[in-house]
């Protein structure tokens, strides 16, 4: 249906104009025209034609999330984040094909508080359980299972180890603690409590 414009004449109270019932008739017809071609489904693409968009996929990696853009061009900059079309990023990205991909890092941000009863799990730094809270207590622990540091700077991590078995506390990916080597854990016994410090993304101490 085409829109139905309604007639107000060329002054006011024009005994030419539509009338009342029928200016609201029209103003009806065209709401209903619109509703009926109203959709509550999620945006499909931003583009002009039916095609994906913007596609944002968390990696493997941790902080990191991989966005796939099939529009024209995309130009992207931060202050604070680092980004690029490879994992190598800057401040500044240009996304001109489908087939480009754009990597943003986003740091881990450590939340204030306690967590309780975590399970530590896996047997390898990328299947340990990741904490991110000020204070930490592992209720249930097995041989060779861990718990992995977040991606922060300038953040102290308390961790309590209440489980049955010695826990692997490794830190985030390309990181180190004390000088226990890249992604080397450090060994927590049971019954005991240690205090992590992040003075880099890349480095863990332990105090004393």
């Amino acid at each position: 249906m085409a829109q139905q414009n309604i007639d107000l004449g060329s002054y006011p109270n024009d005994p030419t104009a539509d009338a009342i019932r029928t200016a609201f008739a029209k103003t009806q017809n065209n709401f209903t025209e619109l509703f009926s071609n109203a959709s509550n489904t999620a945006v499909a693409s931003i583009n002009r034609v039916a095609a994906p968009g913007i596609t944002v996929t968390p990696s493997s990696g941790i902080g990191n999330l991989t966005i796939s853009a099939n529009i024209a061009c995309v130009q992207v900059h931060t202050s604070t984040l680092s980004i690029g079309r490879d994992a190598n990023g800057t401040t500044d990205a240009t996304i001109t094909a489908s087939s480009q991909v754009l990597f943003v890092d986003l740091p881990q941000i450590t939340s204030f508080g306690t967590q309780t009863g975590i399970t530590a799990a896996g047997s390898t730094q990328g299947t340990a359980t990741l904490i991110g809270k000020s204070i930490n207590v592992i209720g249930t622990a097995t041989a060779g299972t861990g718990v992995v540091l977040p991606s922060t700077t300038g953040a102290r991590i308390f961790i309590v180890n209440t489980g049955a078995s010695t826990v692997n506390v490794y830190p985030n990916s390309g990181a180190q603690i004390n000088a226990l080597g890249t992604n080397n854990p450090y060994t927590l016994a049971t019954s005991a409590k240690m205090e992590f410090i992040s003075t880099s993304t890349t480095q863990w101490y332990t105090t004393t």
